[in-house]
């Protein structure tokens, strides 16, 4: 996925979000009996093109804002029937997602 806006909150306008589309591409890649893909990427790295105001002026802003982008793909994955992975998250990791058994591509345990 490629963005220069933050996906978890709408942009201004004119712009319009593009989730919908989003949305419907994770769901043709993990929603089915066999995941699609098995990885994502999430990048990070646009928030310095971000309108001034909506720019964030310390690290702090910058760490919320990249846990809010992850966090909604956690979300998103999660909604399709992914499944974290137990024990994998610590206060400093994100959760680790696996997909259930019977949607990995091989169909073995994974």
């Amino acid at each position: 996925m490629h963005y220069h806006v933050p996906l978890h909150a709408p942009p201004e306008p004119p712009l319009r979000s593009t989730v919908p589309v989003l949305k419907a591409a994770l769901a043709a890649l993990y929603a089915g009996p066999v995941a699609g893909c098995d990885h994502l990427d999430v990048e990070t790295y646009t928030w310095g093109v971000l309108p001034a105001a909506r720019r964030p002026r310390t690290d702090a802003e910058l760490a919320t804002g990249i846990a809010a982008e992850l966090a909604f793909a956690r979300d998103e994955l999660v909604g399709l029937g992914l499944a974290t992975t137990a024990g994998a998250v610590s206060a400093r990791s994100a959760p680790v997602l696996r997909a259930p058994q019977s949607r990995t591509k091989e169909g073995a345990a994974s």
